[in-house]
């Protein structure tokens, strides 16, 4: 899981993000460029890991953002995020929608554990 230990040691020091990103299985140039961010640090977790065995105590008490593409390890993430007592899960489902440079990934659904912003699209 790229970036887990920066967030690790962000909450050993005490500081609590606004909010965390997780990016399940989205390609390698979609965002591991990016900055780690002290206030909405972002994950990065490939599809040759297992959800079901990811460490995320870190994330107890955090709300959590999961971007991804496959229903099932959507909810496996989510079942294990809840496990480390995340305080909020907002899961948002991805389709990939073109190629190459063209490529895009359009919202097909929103859930959220608070209900805010359930989404689903038509």
């Amino acid at each position: 899981m790229h970036n887990a230990r920066l967030l690790r040691d962000l909450r050993l020091r005490g500081l609590v993000p606004l909010m965390v990103y997780i990016d399940l299985d989205f390609p390698v140039q979609y965002g591991r460029g990016v900055p780690f961010s002290v206030l909405f640090p972002h994950l990065y977790i490939g599809p040759e890991e297992n959800v079901r065995t990811l460490d995320l105590r870190v994330l107890k008490g955090l709300t959590v953002q999961v971007n991804g593409f496959d229903v099932g390890r959507m909810a496996a993430l989510e079942a294990v995020i809840a496990m480390a007592d995340a305080k909020r899960i907002i899961t948002v489902l991805h389709r990939v929608f073109g190629e190459g440079e063209f490529q895009s990934f359009p919202i097909v659904s929103v859930t959220d554990t608070e209900g805010v912003l359930t989404w689903q699209d038509s």
